[in-house]
């Protein structure tokens, strides 16, 4: 299951509540901007109505001649005037003015009329003189909208590349941030506590106990591994002795024995040899603190005096691979002694340049493995040992053939072959030899 991402939550929690600032904003900052806009035009047209009161004063007598209309205006006229007579008829006007009177009795102020070719109009009235003549000023409301509406569009987008400058400026600021954390684990996974390394320090306040945690965990498992150390000197003097003494016995035995007996002590012998073997390979691999002692090995001097009845092993472009001999005889031995007991009579061990280093094939002619198991095994070998299925068990063989390969920082891998087996294990670091042998068994 893929974990979640603290970049990614936070980003989207970032994300969430611009939308949610912005749903909540949206109304409020329209209507904030509708009544800023109200009153502004409001203003722009008292203003108007002030300046024009001065010019006006004479048009307003009943007597002061026919009616004036201004000549055209250049431009739209977004504002409107007209002057009322103390009779209510209109004396002058400007070119865009409806003919009809803007508003209704000698009422100073704001009012709201609609006339007679359906335009509404936004009108502010003041008195000329006392007779009761008027001067109105008035704006077309879908005038008012438009401009209300195209400063709310120009607000609100405003907002939004805002709030998209700012949503990327913050991912980049927390992916920012969360470097050291990457760093840290970088750090963790290289370091390793057997060599004595220190962990460099954290560079936020957040990941010093991250920092302290791993380094006391460190210390635990150094202690761990010094009681492992002890235990495995104690188990491999422990349990090599009595082999010995009973390897000793058995060549007595042999030298004793009627021929009658004589095949079934060697059968005997070779399979102590085997455990012998088996027991070594395991007590040097499985010892926390062991790391690879890499030396010169020769794969077919290796092989020689393996107890490996009935299986004839060819080495072929044989080379020397830089390697743990312990281990490698671990991990070979165990291949070929399973192959001999899934009917193989012959094996060919073949070293091959890798990519990073060289490869050890080993095949032989024994039944082979299923495409469908050698997929789950295949699965299991590269899974970490706790993930790995139930059914998906390795054996002895294939389990210490592939942790000698990852203690060579290497890998194991099973192929599909026309006949029989074919297993691969990489060793990093390994320099060929010109040579060739046959070891019959």
């Amino acid at each position: 299951m893929r974990l979640p991402s603290i970049r990614q939550r936070v980003a989207r929690a970032l994300l969430a509540a611009l939308l949610g600032w912005g749903l909540l904003a949206v109304p409020l900052v329209g209507l904030v901007l509708h009544q800023a806009v109200d009153a502004v035009l409001d203003s722009t047209m008292q203003e108007s109505t002030e300046i024009l009161y001065a010019l006006v004063q004479p048009l307003a007598q009943d007597n002061a001649g026919p009616l004036r209309i201004m000549p055209p205006s250049p431009h739209d006229e977004r504002l409107v005037w007209q002057v009322i007579s103390a009779r209510g008829a209109v004396q002058a006007r400007s070119v865009r003015s409806p003919a009809e009177p803007l508003a209704a009795g000698a009422a100073a102020g704001f009012t709201a009329r609609t006339t007679q070719d359906g335009t509404a109009w936004r009108v502010y009235s003041i008195r000329v003189d006392d007779g009761g003549a008027m001067l109105h000023v008035a704006q077309r409301l879908a005038d008012r909208k438009q401009q209300q509406m195209q400063v709310a569009l120009v607000s609100l987008g405003t907002a939004l590349l805002l709030g998209l400058f700012t949503s990327v400026w913050l991912g980049r600021r927390v992916r920012r941030e969360l470097l050291p954390l990457l760093r840290m684990a970088d750090a963790v996974q290289r370091h390793d506590p057997w060599l004595g390394g220190q962990l460099p320090p954290a560079d936020r306040a957040e990941l010093v106990p991250i920092r302290d945690a791993v380094m006391a965990l460190g210390e635990r498992l150094s202690k761990l591994v010094e009681r492992e150390r002890a235990f495995s000197a104690h188990a491999a003097h422990t349990l090599r002795t009595p082999l010995a003494g009973m390897d000793v016995q058995l060549a007595v035995a042999l030298q004793e024995s009627s021929p009658q007996a004589r095949p079934r002590l060697l059968r005997t012998r070779d399979a102590l040899a085997r455990l012998n073997l088996v027991l070594i390979a395991l007590l040097n691999l499985f010892r926390s603190d062991r790391r690879p002692q890499r030396q010169a090995v020769d794969v077919a001097a290796l092989i020689t005096h393996w107890p490996l009845v009935g299986l004839d092993v060819v080495v072929e472009q044989h080379a020397v691979l830089q390697a743990d001999p312990e281990l490698l005889t671990a991990a070979l031995f165990n291949l070929l002694d399973n192959a001999q007991r899934y009917g193989a009579t012959h094996a060919t061990v073949r070293v091959l340049p890798g990519t990073d280093g060289v490869i050890l094939r080993v095949q032989d002619d024994g039944p082979g493995i299923e495409a469908a198991r050698l997929a789950q095994l295949q699965g299991a070998i590269d899974s970490p040992q706790q993930d790995r299925p139930a059914d998906a068990a390795l054996g002895l063989g294939l389990t210490l053939a592939a942790g000698v390969a990852r203690a060579h920082q290497g890998r194991l891998r099973l192929l599909p072959c026309e006949r029989g087996g074919c297993i691969e294990m990489s060793f990093l670091a390994t320099a060929p030899v010109q040579a060739g042998t046959r070891r019959d068994a």
